[in-house]
């Protein structure tokens, strides 16, 4: 069925991958990354075994092809190093959260932090205080006052 396939030259796998690495460069939506780096991984296979029949390789690359899909949105999810969600985009306050402040004053669990070079307003636990200069770690947001708990021994 797959006759167009037999007796193929490595390289023509690689023609493939480069195609579909060239439209995934237009798209940017990593959609296509996968199946260009299964259609590399057919290349080098086909490269050590010439042989290989053409159903083989078209299971082979869809195989591959779905494998890396799925642990390359995993592998993207776990280590994506961007942070939030739609609905902080829009909330400076939101994208505080996980920051390094420093502490300009606190009285009473309520004061003042500075994060990224703006002044909050902030609450902590009055037990565990932060002094001024102290650094503390925005844990989540109220309204537009951040909550922030002490990451610094005094």
């Amino acid at each position: 069925m797959l006759n167009f396939l037999e007796g193929i030259s490595p390289v023509w796998w690689v023609v493939a991958a480069l195609a579909l690495g060239a439209v995934e460069m237009v798209s940017t939506t990593t959609l296509l990354l996968w199946p260009a780096l299964s259609a590399l991984a057919v290349a080098g296979i086909l490269a050590l075994v010439p042989g290989l029949s053409g159903e083989a390789q078209a299971s082979l690359f869809a195989v591959l092809g779905i494998v890396m899909t799925i642990a390359g949105r995993y592998t993207k999810l776990r280590f994506s190093s961007a942070k939030g969600t739609a609905e902080s985009l829009n909330d400076p306050a939101m994208r505080a959260v996980g920051q390094i402040a420093q502490v300009i004053d606190f009285d009473h669990g309520e004061g003042k932090v500075m994060v990224n070079g703006v002044r909050w307003h902030a609450r902590c636990d009055p037990a565990d205080e932060p002094a001024s200069g102290d650094s503390v770690k925005v844990t989540s947001v109220e309204g537009s006052t951040l909550i922030v708990e002490r990451i610094s021994d005094p």
